[in-house]
């Protein structure tokens, strides 16, 4: 948006962003690589043109588009040949036919599952396509690989990963893989204490929107969808990794604001445009690294949870400044920060489909108890019970089948010889790009009877998913195979939906149809919505919020 502004002349200025597209290619998706693919010149030239396209005469414009044009030809021409003359021409994935300079981006870029799927009915299991410039990505597309994925020593997460944290967030970790680990056994050790965190800030915020609510039998308050959102969810996450910092200027709702310029020119920034051309997003990094608490600050007030407080620690002896200490715990944010998204699309399904939301409560309302006989205003309910609720596991699974775009995307860091299970072996070179794209199999249609419809109890009673007459042990992938957090994240969700029905009654609005997938939005972590937002109304169910309390065995 801000390189729209004040246009020397439409037609220029259009043929610049055509052009410079042309050269990113599909920004949302396909090339989420390495810092090789980020460091080409194509990116730098792409950032000039953008820079004409705002700035130059409509003559220059032109003749700087035919220029770059010629220069991308030549690069296209120099990496076709490098990697014909470079790598093995036999048993190497087919490569699906596209258009010149742009491959098969336009398709992928219009609706990936269905381009994917089609692919591997004409090429198999395992095929490359050919994205903008010459990059290729090689798709493996059976579920079934998922850990021989994972665990392959060669398929390299941690240059992608270098490649968001420098790009994005400003700040480079040492030791990436040592830091890892450690996340890891953190995220084991604290995850009760995490948990129940979550659970009194969640009620608590919770009760802050139930003031003034309407009861069950009084006409329904309206509200955005995503305010409520912001103000429960985000709160209740905000708080249990920062401590209660409500009345502070590093808060949840400017935090939530600032996060919006941040994620909307992620992917530009990710793919190595220079930050400084979209300016709200320098502003909004600027006012972070000016109300971000310091390390020393956090670690006084002992309020923020155990991991990030064993890691400023660790940061007090100087290798790190302030800045990056910022950064870092903003990545561990955003990384919550999709349960707000996948709450959007739980609310959605759920106040569309009121019959399976009421099974969904008669469910959670038979688990719950008081916390004691003699005052019902509250509940209790312990992890177990949340962790193995079938109907509501299901609805969960169910809402993350259908909302996630997550690219499982990994970088070949040295030629590589990848076995099917049909005796194939396909060569894969040092510096290639593979993926798998769990969207492709969350939709497809011989594992997934109605695969676009939602069904809250699909995974909760008999069927069991399966892809050439074997069960997938992996049906659903929301998260990243190697997510340390994902535990925590489900039973967040989980306590959350079980606070929501126990005490709201959600309807929707009548000009307010159901929010739509924006399938063109695929690559990204979890699918946003086509329109910004929608409206419900909202009814509490007795005369005040009643509490559920988290208990440990």
């Amino acid at each position: 948006d801000n390189l729209q502004e004040k246009p020397t002349c439409d037609f220029p200025n259009s043929l610049f962003h055509f052009f410079t597209l042309t050269i990113l290619g599909n920004m949302d998706s396909a090339d989420k690589s390495s810092s090789k693919v980020l460091t080409e010149r194509r990116y730098l030239l792409a950032a000039a043109c953008l820079l004409l396209a705002r700035l130059a005469p409509w003559q220059l414009s032109i003749g700087a588009a035919l220029v770059a044009l010629t220069v991308q030809l030549l690069l296209f021409i120099q990496r076709a040949w490098s990697r014909r003359t470079n790598r093995p021409q036999k048993s190497v994935p087919p490569l699906v036919p596209g258009l010149p300079l742009i491959g098969s981006g336009h398709e992928f870029r219009r609706n990936a599952v269905p381009f994917l799927l089609n692919c591997r009915r004409k090429f198999g299991d395992m095929f490359t396509c050919n994205f903008p410039l010459g990059q290729k990505i090689h798709f493996l597309m059976n579920p079934h690989y998922v850990q021989q994925f994972s665990s392959t020593r060669s398929f390299d997460f941690h240059p992608i990963q270098r490649v968001v944290n420098s790009n994005v967030f400003r700040f480079q970790a040492p030791q990436e893989t040592k830091m890892l680990r450690h996340m890891c056994k953190h995220a084991r050790l604290a995850f009760d204490t995490d948990a129940t965190v979550f659970s009194g800030h969640a009620n608590r915020s919770f009760e802050l929107v139930s003031d003034g609510l309407p009861l069950a039998d009084k006409e329904p308050k309206e509200i955005l969808v995503n305010d409520f959102i912001t103000e429960t969810m985000f709160r209740s996450i905000f708080n249990t990794v920062y401590g209660d910092c409500d009345s502070k200027e590093f808060n949840y709702r400017a935090v939530k604001q600032l996060f919006k310029p941040i994620h909307k020119s992620f992917i530009y920034i990710w793919l190595g445009l220079p930050s400084w051309l979209f300016p709200s997003t320098e502003a909004a990094w600027r006012t972070i690294y000016k109300v971000f608490p310091g390390a020393k600050q956090l670690l006084q007030e002992g309020t923020a949870n155990a991991y990030v407080r064993d890691c400023l620690s660790k940061w007090l002896d100087g290798t790190w400044t302030e800045e990056t200490v910022a950064g870092h715990n903003m990545v561990y944010l955003h990384v919550y920060h999709n349960n707000c998204k996948i709450a959007f699309w739980l609310i959605n399904n759920l106040m569309h489909n009121p019959e399976q939301a009421a099974k969904l409560l008669e469910e959670i309302e038979a688990a719950v108890a008081p916390d004691n006989e003699e005052d019902s205003n509250s509940y209790r309910v312990s992890v177990e019970t949340l962790e193995y609720l079938p109907i509501l596991g299901s609805c969960v699974q169910e809402t993350y089948r259908l909302a996630s775009g997550l690219f499982l995307m990994r970088e070949v860091t040295e030629d590589t010889q990848f076995s099917m299970e049909d005796g194939q072996a396909w060569n894969l070179s040092k510096g290639d790009l593979i993926s798998m794209y769990p969207p492709s199999f969350h939709r497809d249609p011989t594992i997934y009877d109605e695969p676009e419809s939602f069904c809250i109890d699909r995974f909760a009673g008999e069927f069991r998913p399966c892809y050439e007459g074997r069960e997938v042990k992996r049906p659903v992938l929301p998260y990243g195979v190697l997510c340390p957090g994902q535990r925590l994240s489900m039973l967040q969700l989980k306590l959350y939906t079980c606070c929501l029905l126990l005490n709201y009654r959600l309807t929707p609005c009548s000009d307010s149809p159901p929010a739509e997938y924006d399938f063109a939005s695929y690559g990204d972590e979890i699918l946003p919505p086509t329109q910004p937002d929608c409206r419900m109304g909202l009814q509490l169910r007795s005369g005040s919020f009643k509490p559920l309390h988290l208990v440990q065995h």
